[in-house]
């Protein structure tokens, strides 16, 4: 008999008979065979609710088995409210309120950061400050005996902030510590970058502190925060363990009493994902490192959508919930190219979350990794087979017990609700949801909501090595996420001075799109065109007349098409290549590329000259007139040296363009005749019956 039988007659020989489900002979092969009964069903005893004088709410749990006490206290607020050139601000706040104590001006002894420690320390307790996206946090944990004083420690960190201005400079430091040390981080790097790129660098959603924006934080703007944001209409306070809710209520109230309110909150739209029209890669790069961080993103929803169990359940089908997951099996197990992978959708509370892959490799792996990611992303696309979905839903409700299986947990799920005003039945309603949820709604959901060949990709590590193989798979922009918070950083003064001379920096950064009407003469030809450009995807249109005839070109993305007379007409890859490397090179384009800091480097290369490059291919010396205006572009192209020369320089409605551009070795001359700056790239312009 084997070793596993001989365990299971024994513990089986010395279980009640009514327990036995049959003789020794008659039990599974293996114990995997066993059928586990059901789990009894558990449902979580809801938390008492109370409206405090302050304007605060209550959240309190009992729960007398051991004499503790945990509970937090959120505040509204957080880093979405930060003044965009402080950045950091709430963050900032947060660590002086806590390091810097109280002081003691109304009625209650104050005490620096430093006596709190000790008197914390003396009676094993904690009082935490932190600052989230839409919150501010204070957690504390103590002794029953110690709630009273505790709870008042904590109200006099908001009520009686001290902010000490030697606690303040210090706070202030760790951050700028903070912010150089992740500058080495690759994980980080590459999570910042994601949030710039699908957000975009206004976003409050993507701010990001920078060593400018802390060093611009005063005490001042503390105290102006805090008297802003926090106040008792912002609070919902939560309690659990050793204590009842008649007297957590009391505490609270007498704590509290002098909280008083401040206006609603701000509003703050929710962030719209910058979804590209066809997949982009963006490379940070960072020589020297091993390893290489991928990051791929698109568009996520709330968890108040139809299809939030559908996309949990298929994330833990295709990437996340531990090793057995589709992802981690092809690129960890399968392929050995990387220790951590997957991929989920990540929701969030009132405002669409983002869907998320992550990997990190071998640089000389990186195509690898990153091609075999987007193969697992495909396949997800088609129906889950039933017995994969009901395995992976048995484990994700399985799971869910250890979601509630303390108080501090349960509370923490209450509080979650009556922070984002959900329903109190919201995760009853969601494990409904999971158990009902079947392979066709699983694959309609996904078709609603995951476009593989519309993807945000992030690569960190050293362009060298990665981008050769990362180009195979898409187009590689460099990304440097310092010059997209400041596009001037590591920038030549002389580049500031051009664009301050036809228009500035912020016409040419936030340019989306333009109609403009050009005639083209040259050698044989005259033409009238009209065409309407887009310079945040690779996308135009141009109408040509020529000899009465008229043909329409329309490049979107990587298709290029023209209808005229003789029909409609599809161009090979090699001439759309052509198409978009000339649209990179024109002036405009370049313009907007440089002071967007759009994946272009700029050098300075002689006296009001200054090289252009990519890693697309873009190698362009632009030269600059007296007035710094540029006055000609030169490359080289198949061995032949083309230059372009700009005049007439013309001024209208705060910026400045060349209305005559002319090429020396061809003898083509192009004339603006008429120019319109447009918000946005209409998409029906690119319908050819239009």
């Amino acid at each position: 008999m084997s070793l596993p039988r001989t365990l299971l007659a024994m513990l089986c020989a010395t279980a009640p008979a009514a327990a036995r489900q049959g003789t020794v002979d008659e039990l599974p092969a293996h114990p995997r065979d066993i059928a586990a009964p059901p789990l009894p069903l558990y449902k979580p005893v809801p938390p008492e609710r109370h409206e405090l004088e302050c304007g605060a709410r209550l959240l309190v749990l009992e729960a007398h088995e051991v004499p503790l006490v945990d509970g937090v206290l959120r505040f509204h607020a957080g880093s979405i409210l930060d003044p965009p050139d402080r950045a950091g601000l709430a963050a900032l706040l947060a660590d002086v309120l806590r390091a810097g104590g109280s002081l003691g001006k109304l009625g209650t002894d104050g005490e620096s950061g430093t006596e709190l420690d000790a008197w914390l320390d003396a009676h094993a307790a904690t009082i935490e400050v932190t600052a989230g996206l839409d919150e501010i946090r204070i957690t504390f944990s103590c002794l029953s005996e110690d709630l009273e004083e505790v709870l008042g420690r904590a109200a006099a960190l908001v009520l009686d902030p001290a902010y000490p201005a030697d606690v303040f400079e210090k706070a202030r430091r760790r951050s700028l510590t903070e912010i150089e040390r992740k500058r080495d981080d690759t994980s980080l790097l590459a999570d910042e970058a994601m949030l710039l790129l699908a957000y975009g660098v206004d976003s409050p959603y993507a701010r990001v502190p920078t060593r400018s924006s802390v060093e611009r934080i005063r005490r001042e703007d503390l105290a102006q925060y805090h008297r802003a944001h926090l106040g008792g209409n912002r609070l919902i306070i939560g309690i659990t363990g050793d204590v009842t809710g008649d007297t957590a209520r009391a505490l609270a109230n007498t704590a509290f009493a002098e909280l008083g309110e401040v206006a609603a909150p701000p509003p703050v739209e929710a962030p719209a994902f910058i979804q590209p029209t066809e997949t982009r890669i963006y490379v940070i790069d960072r020589p020297g490192v091993s390893q290489t961080e991928l990051r791929l993103a698109a568009p996520g929803t709330r968890r108040s959508d139809p299809d939030y169990a559908s996309l949990f359940l298929w994330s833990h089908v295709v990437g996340a919930g531990g090793f057995t997951n589709r992802i981690t099996i092809r690129v960890r197990t399968e392929l050995g190219l990387a220790y951590s992978v997957g991929a989920y959708f990540g929701p969030e509370w009132n405002r669409a979350g983002r869907f998320t892959a992550y990997c990190g490799t071998r640089n000389d792996a990186v195509g690898a990794a990153l091609e075999a990611m987007l193969g697992v992303l495909r396949e997800g696309l088609e129906r889950v087979p039933a017995d994969e979905l009901d395995a992976v839903r048995r484990r994700v409700l399985n799971a869910d017990v250890f979601q509630i299986d303390t108080p501090a947990k349960q509370i923490e799920r209450a509080l979650e609700l009556e922070f984002h005003g959900y329903p109190a039945d919201f995760w009853d309603q969601r494990e409904t949801r999971l158990r009902r949820a079947t392979p066709e709604e699983l694959e309609d959901a996904i078709a609603r909501n995951l476009a593989p060949e519309r993807l945000l990709v992030v690569a960190v590590g050293p362009k060298d090595e990665i981008v050769p193989a990362l180009s195979a798979l898409g187009e590689v922009s460099l990304f440097d996420p310092a010059a997209e918070i400041d596009p001037s950083a590591g920038q030549p003064p002389l580049v500031q001075e051009m664009l301050d001379a036809v228009g500035g920096r912020e016409f040419w950064s936030a340019l989306s799109a333009m109609e403009v009407d050009i005639a083209i003469t040259g050698p044989n030809t005259e033409l009238a065109t009209r065409q309407w450009l887009d310079f945040r995807e690779p996308r135009q249109r141009v109408a040509i007349q020529s000899g009465g005839a008229t043909r329409i070109t329309i490049l979107d993305g990587e298709q290029l098409t023209q209808s005229g007379p003789e029909g409609l007409t599809e161009f090979p890859p090699e001439a759309v290549a052509r198409l978009r490397r000339a649209r990179e090179r024109g002036i405009w384009a370049l313009l907007h590329a440089i002071a967007a800091g759009d994946g272009v480097e700029v050098t300075l290369e002689g006296e009001n000259q200054l090289r252009v490059t990519s890693v697309r291919g873009l190698d362009v010396t632009l030269i600059l007139g007296e007035d710094k205006r540029p006055r000609s572009l030169q490359y080289t192209e198949e061995g032949v040296e083309k230059v372009f020369t700009y005049s007439e320089w013309t001024d209208r409605g705060g910026f400045s363009y060349a209305a005559k551009i002319e090429e020396s070795t061809t003898g083509y001359r192009w004339r603006v005749t008429r120019l319109q700056v447009l918000d946005a790239f209409d998409p029906e312009l690119l319908n050819l019956q239009r």
